[in-house]
């Protein structure tokens, strides 16, 4: 199996990120190097026990903190930097907060092995704790215009389309970006956007595919490699912080991709159903952080 890299954005998570590093170095196959690109500081003992363990595996960590006075903080920007540094042909992206199970990089890696067209870009698999969509949530998006016929895309307008209970071959159109494998060669090329240089970005896996469908690429979803997110707290914003750059980052995907008054007329219908999914859902703070930020 070829040789790959990992690239993990980090941000006041040392806790989650030592347990993502065990996980890594727990795994079926390793990588030949691990990329952390830090949004704060890593306190020096972390650094070495992190080094520590890769070591004893024999992979290379690659450890950078950001001077931010010339690499913006966020997800999307560390990203690109990992990607221009990258050695390796093929490179994971890892939230800070994920646990691999043991098959997963093996398992993901495989569709690059199997398939050598070079219009896949990426492939993920599926995350243990999320749920399952619910029949009331399938005619919500349709009436939202949130659906596909296929069961992970972005719609025209700018919206994600998931479906975990999915298990076929089909090749799809988005994954999770957190929790990707990607073709380095891509990304150098069409690097991810949508950051606002303030910390963790929203929509840029979104903008990311779109872009990518638009250019005639496409994704593999890898049901059986399984991890888990555990969405630790530390280094969010509150709800409503979290609200208003999802606004500005719908804004900025309006700019961006979506043109004629079918799809403008979509997307407004499509930005009223995910602030009305929020208020059902108990994120009614995130629901007034995109109203804030929309009504500039």
């Amino acid at each position: 199996m070829k040789n790959f890299s990992i690239i993990i954005p980090t941000y006041k998570r040392p806790a989650a990120l030592n347990k993502l590093v065990r996980s890594i170095t727990n795994s079926s196959i390793l990588p030949a190097e691990v990329i952390i690109l830090d949004d704060d500081q890593l306190h020096p003992s972390i650094i070495r026990e992190i080094e520590t363990s890769l070591t004893t595996f024999k992979i290379n960590l690659v450890y950078i903190k950001k001077d931010h006075e010339i690499n913006p903080r966020g997800s999307s920007e560390s990203r690109n930097m990992g990607f221009q540094i990258v050695k390796e042909d093929l490179a994971f992206v890892f939230d800070d907060d994920i646990i691999l199970e043991k098959n997963y990089l093996e398992k993901v890696l495989s569709v690059f092995e199997k398939n050598t067209d070079k219009n896949l870009i990426s492939a993920a698999g599926r995350i243990s704790e999320e749920r399952s969509i619910s029949f009331f949530e399938k005619v919500f998006r349709k009436i939202f215009l949130m659906s596909s016929k296929y069961a992970w895309d972005v719609t025209p307008w700018g919206f994600p389309v998931w479906d975990q209970n999915y298990s076929g071959d089909e090749k799809q159109f988005y994954v999770h970006g957190g929790m990707a494998c990607y073709r380095v060669s891509y990304v150098k090329n069409n690097p991810f956007g949508m950051s606002f240089g303030g910390g963790r970005d929203a929509l840029e896996d979104v903008e990311f595919f779109l872009r990518a469908k638009k250019n005639g690429k496409h994704v593999y979803y890898v049901s059986d490699a399984v991890l888990t997110h555990t969405k630790d707290p530390n280094g969010r914003s509150s709800e409503f912080e979290a609200g208003k750059v999802e606004g500005r980052a719908l804004k900025e995907m309006k700019r961006l991709h979506v043109s004629g008054i079918k799809h403008r007329s979509a997307f407004y219908w499509s930005t009223f159903g995910l602030i009305i999914k929020k208020i059902l859902t108990g994120n009614a703070r995130a629901a007034r952080g995109i109203i804030f930020e929309l009504k500039k």
